[in-house]
């Protein structure tokens, strides 16, 4: 999360340095490690300077470029402020009318006791590395800040005019996925984030958790919700982006692309043994920068930002997943069953990553368990059309939706 230190009054802006969060002050240092330009403080009994040090690792495998240098501390803190994961504190100030970047900028990790390891930090870390990158870099190379970013190339390539309403700053009707700084570092994270930000999580089919009772689908990993918004594209979507953030740093790369996305097939209806409904979605094979990691996903049409994981698969297995209930029978001929039921309306999709942790989603199929209607609808961005419907279920659905096998 970026902290924005400007009052502004009639375009009129007051800048103020905070040396650091004075958040500081109720705390013990536990631990500290130092790395070139770099001061890593511990304030939380879980990071020693052991885990310092492979945190300072994990920041390098960001992608980084002469901001690197102008980052003074990182401090790890045992809880939060207002229920926030991070905070980035830039150091700017106006000389003869331009904004010049000092070497004080800070960012703050909240939470070090539930974020006690490098991995489950990593993409909290990437997020608030992303402002300092992005931040950084367009200050210095198009003079761009916080009163005048409506105006920069990629607000143009983001084509923030088309989003239904956007935030720079705070008001009283503010939402965080909505904050254009807050896209813009996850995007950076999208596209120039560590492996580790980007980790995945095996999601398993219903039949899968069935059989195998040590798994489970607890966990809101990056192939579950890649983006904080999932209202406008995926950054590996957006014409010229990757290629916009990676010349901020002084990179030139070929951008990402996919040669082909998957195609999701008609859903399959079956009757499980306990009389419920068995569903059973396949796909395609992508076809471009492979192997690719395949998660299935599904979420109420209304309400995106709560999906649901049905299953992950790679290159090699079978492209399908099982979903709904499912029942099997044991040694003693007694049925075993997983009953999960659902009504209204899902959208289907996969999120697709390939081989350098780009992910890309698919058109989406949208299911509705209460009339018994699928129909593919291109709503999801630069997809391409379809007329295919596909009928389903044949089976009775229950009228309440229960036993979602996720935990957020």
């Amino acid at each position: 999360m970026k902290y924005i230190k400007y009052l502004t009054i009639i375009f009129i802006v007051v800048f103020f340095f905070i040396p650091i969060s004075t958040f500081a002050n109720d705390y013990k240092k536990v631990a500290s490690y130092k790395k070139d330009t770099i001061t890593i403080t511990s304030y939380s009994k879980s990071w020693n300077q052991y885990k310092l040090k492979q945190l300072y690792e994990e920041l390098i495998k960001n992608t980084t470029s002469l901001e690197f240098t102008y980052l003074k501390e990182i401090n790890i803190y045992p809880d939060s402020p207002d229920g926030v994961n991070g905070l980035y504190f830039e150091d700017v100030n106006i000389v003869d009318g331009k904004y010049i970047y000092g070497k004080n900028s800070i960012i703050n990790l909240y939470n070090g006791d539930k974020y006690n390891t490098v991995a489950l930090m990593a993409n909290i870390l990437s997020h608030e590395y992303g402002h300092h990158y992005t931040l950084f870099n367009m200050l210095n190379k198009e003079n761009i800040y916080y009163n005048n970013i409506e105006n920069s190339k990629y607000a143009k390539l983001r084509q923030i005019d088309k989003f239904p309403k956007y935030f720079i700053g705070y008001s009283k009707d503010y939402e965080y996925q909505w904050d254009l700084l807050e896209i813009l570092a996850d995007d950076y994270v999208q596209l120039l984030g560590s492996p580790l930000a980007k980790v995945s999580k095996d999601y398993s089919s219903v039949d899968e958790l069935l059989i195998n009772k040590n798994l489970n689908n607890s966990g809101i990993y990056f192939n579950l919700k890649p983006s904080i918004n999932p209202y406008i594209p995926l950054a590996t979507e957006v014409d010229g982006l990757y290629s916009y953030l990676l010349e901020l740093g002084g990179y030139t790369f070929n951008t990402p692309n996919i040669k082909q996305l998957p195609v999701l097939s008609n859903v399959k209806t079956t009757k499980s043994l306990n009389g419920e409904i068995s569903y059973k979605i396949e796909w395609t094979e992508a076809i471009g920068n492979g192997p690719f990691e395949y998660t299935l996903i599904m979420y109420p049409t209304s309400n995106p930002l709560s999906p649901i994981p049905l299953k992950t698969v790679r290159t090699g297995e079978k492209l399908e997943a099982i979903f709904g209930s499912y029942s099997v029978k044991d040694k003693n001929n007694k049925i075993k069953s997983i009953s999960n039921t659902y009504e209204g309306e899902f959208e289907i999709k996969l999120f697709i990553k390939d081989k350098n942790n780009f992910i890309y989603d698919s058109k989406p199929v949208r299911f509705n368990f209460s009339n018994s209607k699928v129909v593919y609808k291109n709503t999801n961005k630069n997809k391409q059309p379809s007329d295919s419907v596909v009928i389903g279920p044949k089976f009775p659905n229950k009228n309440s939706l229960s036993n979602i096998l996720i935990s957020s």
